[in-house]
């Protein structure tokens, strides 16, 4: 496989985490299917091969479309390439699918919706200048200032901030602080956060917790599920297991024992970079 990122140009840098481009053959076309796990973090993902299918819990399948929003999640996704895997994909920060399309959140949650559905002017310019065989991430990025440029939405990143401080705290961020320090209610602040990002800010730190507790088991930081779980904040290997069967659909050893050679590549790196490096927000 070949993963390929870069970091997008100031002032994308507040919105967008990463551009990416994933290419590979005919990765697990025949074998399980991957596991996706929920991050945080809503992507717009442009197809240049082969669709790839997504399972669904009834065993039902349907045939994802080439440029998709797939927005914030809660629970596992199951995908499988049906041959060559050729992707270009815009990872988002929290609150930066919003802030970009200015798009209720609440409506987009656990879905991948296709982007010409939403946005189709936006939907055709992305898929252009993903299809540049000569620079894709350096063309869409250009498509996506263009979009920047003409955004209403932009200037509002407190909520953006707040999903910052969660993520970086691993999700033990104390909420009425979080609103103290943007100097709203606890309840303007989740009303704006599930508007903005998807979920309640209680939600997000839950789902923020998750991922920082996957991204360890995978950078191998921990040679055991319990000394994880209370690195983590977990209070004990009970409440690791029922967290992880809710967002993963399965054990932590089940999962241990999965592939995911997709997921894995967004998942093993080291923790990405948020809005700010120190900060004194109170932790619980």
């Amino acid at each position: 496989m070949e993963y390929n990122e870069i970091e997008p140009i100031p002032p994308l840098a507040a919105y967008i985490h990463c551009l990416w481009t994933l290419r590979a053959p005919a990765i697990g076309a025949d074998g399980a299917p991957d596991r996706v796990l929920p991050d945080g973090l809503a992507e717009i993902i442009i197809n240049r091969a082969a669709p790839f299918d997504e399972i669904r819990d009834d065993g039902s399948v349907i045939r994802q479309p080439t440029a998709i929003i797939a927005a914030q999640m809660t629970r596992h996704l199951l995908i499988q390439p049906t041959s060559d895997v050729d992707l270009v994909g815009i990872r988002f920060r929290p609150a930066g699918l919003h802030a970009m399309l200015g798009i209720d959140q609440r409506e987009l949650i656990d879905q991948r919706i296709e982007l010409s559905c939403v946005e189709s002017r936006i939907s055709r310019a992305l898929v252009e200048a993903a299809a540049a065989d000569d620079d894709a991430l350096g063309r869409t990025q250009a498509a996506l200032m263009a979009m920047f440029e003409r955004s209403k939405h932009r200037a509002r990143v407190d909520i953006a901030h707040a999903a910052g401080w969660i993520r970086k705290y691993r999700g033990g961020c104390r909420i009425d602080v979080l609103a103290s320090r943007l100097a709203i209610t606890s309840r303007q602040l989740e009303r704006r956060f599930v508007t903005e990002v998807g979920v309640t800010p209680k939600h997000y730190a839950r789902i923020a917790r998750f991922d920082a507790l996957v991204r360890s088991a995978q950078a191998g930081l921990s040679g055991n599920w319990t000394t994880l779980a209370h690195a983590h904040g977990y209070h004990d290997q009970s409440h690791l297991n029922r967290e992880f069967r809710t967002f993963a659909g399965q054990t932590p050893t089940e999962y241990a024992r999965s592939e995911n050679l997709i997921a894995s590549l967004f998942t093993s790196g080291a923790e990405m970079s948020l809005f700010y490096k120190s900060s004194d927000i109170a932790t619980a």
